[in-house]
């Protein structure tokens, strides 16, 4: 056996037992087992905590969403049906959450890009600061599924179950927003 293919195995070996373990903490939790749930938060702790600051744009403000979304997601765990859509339902808790934080404190400041956006290109700090604010500008429509595909790399798929819209739709909401973003840049590079 090449040492590829040896490579490859050992990788869809640790995904598929790094999977098993999820599902046992996602079962063991929906039991009532409180530790599981800890061990399960302890994993997606980092997706969650970045995903919240990249909306709320501090620290304070992101610990609350994430602290919220870990409490929403203990409490009604045991409605989760599938636990393969563990992840879509607990980004839908975070969104939930960070969008009645906004209307309870009247301001809704979205997305803190990072520099992983695949569509874009930049090359200077200014550029990159100007692409955070055009994307600042946008509709909350098209902000999360810019911010779903781009940074987390989710599916058409995945982001159409976590806002609850069709997949076409979800398709149409960020050729909109690439759009957009162009059009505002461009607008920009004019002035």
């Amino acid at each position: 056996m090449t040492k590829g293919i040896i490579i490859k195995k050992l990788t869809l070996f640790t995904e598929v037992k790094e999977d098993s373990y999820e599902k046992v903490f996602i079962k063991q939790s929906q039991r009532g087992n409180d530790d599981s749930f800890e061990k399960l938060m302890d994993i997606y702790e980092p997706y969650l905590y970045k995903m919240a600051f990249l909306y709320m744009k501090n620290e304070q403000d992101a610990l609350d969403i994430y602290q919220e979304t870990a409490l929403k997601a203990y409490m009604n765990i045991s409605q989760l049906r599938d636990y393969r859509s563990f992840k879509t339902w607990i980004t839908r808790i975070l969104i939930n959450n960070v969008y009645e934080k906004s209307k309870k404190s009247n301001r809704f400041e979205e997305q803190y890009l990072d520099e992983n956006i695949a569509d874009f290109s930049y090359s200077t700090i200014e550029e990159r600061i100007d692409l955070y604010d055009a994307i600042d500008l946008l509709d909350d429509k098209y902000r999360t599924p810019i911010i779903l595909q781009y940074f987390y790399g989710l599916s058409i798929q995945q982001i159409s179950e976590i806002t609850r819209t069709k997949k076409n739709t979800v398709k149409t909401n960020i050729r909109r927003a690439k759009k957009k973003i162009y059009d505002i840049l461009m607008e920009e590079n004019d002035e």
